[in-house]
């Protein structure tokens, strides 16, 4: 294995997170309150344009990690789960309940998926497979605003 696939996986895992034999999915989310609390200490546009790198790179990541395994969209890709719950927490002030409320909301868009998060599944390669998250974020970033202003 090269080092440009070896980093691949390291971040297309995050960092070894999706590898968890139980719900993957979270285990990246949870990683990506990591890169959560390191935007807490930027300003908006620093925290967009850290966004936009990670996932960047994830959607890099994650084309290389599923060319080599031979699979469309595999599960050990956390990375995408890593960039939506970036997408989420952009802007929101962090305290222990945004962080709580962002991650179940992220975790419960990503599940659901609602149109036209779904259909960016079909993109190709790591955009597929890191697209639908971030769209998710957004969903998940638009409720927890709201739910914000009402608590």
């Amino acid at each position: 294995m090269t080092l440009k696939q070896r980093l691949a996986f390291v971040l297309a895992t995050g960092f070894g997170s999706g590898y968890s034999p139980f719900a993957p999915g979270t285990a990246g989310s949870a990683v990506g309150l990591l890169f959560v609390w390191a935007m807490s200490f930027m300003d908006v546009p620093g925290q967009v344009v850290f966004t936009l790198v990670v996932t960047a790179l994830s959607m890099v990541a994650a084309d290389i990690v599923a060319k080599s395994v031979g699979l469309k969209d595999p599960g050990l890709i956390v990375a995408d789960e890593i960039a939506g719950m970036m997408v989420t927490m952009i802007a929101i002030p962090l305290t222990l309940k945004s962080l709580l409320l962002g991650f179940i909301l992220f975790r419960v868009m990503d599940v659901v998926k609602p149109p036209p998060a779904r259909q960016f599944e079909h993109f190709k390669g790591g955009v597929g497979i890191v697209a639908d998250d971030l769209m998710a974020g957004v969903y998940a970033q638009l409720a927890l605003r709201g739910i914000l202003m009402v608590i």
